[in-house]
């Protein structure tokens, strides 16, 4: 085909159009590009705030932007995205684990609370026991206040009255019955009336004859044995040698001749009133006993004089004197031993173990002064159930007594009658 034809330019207008309409067809399709890439760009943001929104949802649910919506021209250093739904998370649990460990504490704190509470119950219940405990040992027991039937720091006179010796002899009871136990079981021991017993022991027995009870002193040791009389001897209110009687030991023990020292000393003796005089007697016989027992007491003169003098109120000079005159002033002095009454609670004999007359009678004179003693405490108003006890187990015993008596003085007779035939 020849392009150069007129046949041609009518098929193909244009074909061979000048130069200057291409260049101004260029210049106008140069605008028209222009204008086009424009409205491209334009686009292309509008999608890339697009994307932008779409990728935050996706950075919501932790996914990040894939590599093929990445700008390839964009090449600055993108920051990290914020993950707001997860900080929400974290915050969350955090707050639940906070919740949780508050709730332990409060369940700990309750923990602790019952747990207090139930001390305070337990401490609370063995205090409602004792309570109870002491209750009934004062409804079995009845005991009247320390002060009725004190012992322990009342004048002697009216120790003996309320403690008595039920055979006699006019010393209170505590007195004869400690001297018998360390006689018996004490001038062995090392440091008797020296070295102190236990504490608790002493005022429990204390307490035991202040209210009356029966005791047994057999049961304990001879060091609490000795600090108990100590200790009544320390709180008598007055003196054993008396206030009055006092400055007159004291002159004696300056008299200068020992002969008419002693004998000066024997006849002041003899003035102090009886149970005061008794009181000395046994204990210096008593003491005597310990110091001939030194190998095995350790307790010299010496000794012997620094206990007794706070302990009896006596001044070391007049204790040297009695102590000199020892066995003149005290030689024929002879300790009986105190066999309380049947039925006291403090012996373990009974009737039928008396064979003789001679042991009926004695019996019976310490059972009718038992039987005095009680009645006059009733009669003072000092009425008790263990005082009843014992009033009806002392006439009870007194009764079989007067039946002894009835039976064996005639068997005693016939027995007389068949010794004399014979």
């Amino acid at each position: 085909m020849d392009f150069e034809s007129p046949d041609v330019e009518k098929e193909f207008p244009g074909l061979y159009a000048s130069e200057s309409s291409r260049r101004s067809d260029s210049d106008y399709g140069d605008s028209t590009h222009e204008r086009g890439g424009k409205k491209e760009l334009l686009r292309s943001k509008k999608k890339e705030k697009k994307e932008k929104n779409k990728d935050k949802g996706y950075a919501a649910l932790g996914e990040d932007s894939s590599l093929d919506e990445m700008d390839p021209l964009d090449t600055s250093p993108k920051k990290q995205k914020s993950f707001k739904f997860l900080h929400k998370r974290e915050k969350e649990e955090k707050e639940e684990r906070k919740e949780e460990k508050k709730k332990e504490k409060e369940e700990r704190k309750i923990d602790k609370r019952k747990e207090k509470e139930k001390e305070k119950e337990e401490r609370r219940r063995e205090k409602e026991e004792k309570k109870k405990v002491k209750k009934e040992k004062k409804k079995k027991h009845d005991e009247p206040d320390e002060e009725e039937l004190a012992v322990f720091g009342v004048p002697l006179s009216e120790a003996v009255q309320r403690c008595p010796a039920h055979d006699g002899i006019q010393l209170p009871a505590i007195v004869r019955e400690c001297i018998d136990q360390i006689e018996e079981r004490g001038l062995h021991c090392e440091g008797i009336y020296r070295l102190s017993g236990v504490k608790s022991k002493v005022q429990h027995l204390r307490h035991q004859y202040n209210t009356g009870e029966a005791v047994r002193l057999m049961d304990h040791e001879p060091h609490v044995i000795a600090s108990l009389l100590k200790q009544y001897l320390r709180e008598l209110p007055e003196p054993v040698l008396t206030v009055d009687m006092m400055p007159h030991f004291e002159d004696v023990a300056m008299i200068p001749n020992p002969g008419e020292r002693a004998e000066a000393m024997r006849q002041l003796i003899d003035r102090l009133p009886t149970a005061n005089r008794l009181l000395l007697q046994y204990m210096f016989k008593h003491m005597g006993h310990i110091i001939a027992r030194e190998a095995d007491t350790k307790m010299t003169y010496q000794n012997v004089s620094i206990v007794l003098s706070p302990t009896m109120q006596i001044s070391h000079r007049v204790l040297n004197v009695l102590f000199l005159n020892h066995s003149y002033l005290f030689g024929g002095v002879v300790i009986k031993k105190y066999i309380p009454p049947i039925g006291s609670g403090v012996t373990e004999r009974t009737v039928d173990q008396l064979r003789t007359v001679a042991e009926i009678e004695a019996e019976m004179m310490k059972q009718e002064s038992l039987l005095g003693h009680l009645h006059a405490q009733v009669a003072a108003g000092n009425v008790t159930r263990r005082k009843e006890e014992s009033l009806w187990e002392a006439q009870r015993i007194v009764t079989l007594l007067k039946v002894g008596m009835c039976l064996l003085g005639p068997c005693l007779a016939l027995l007389l009658l068949i010794t004399a035939d014979y």
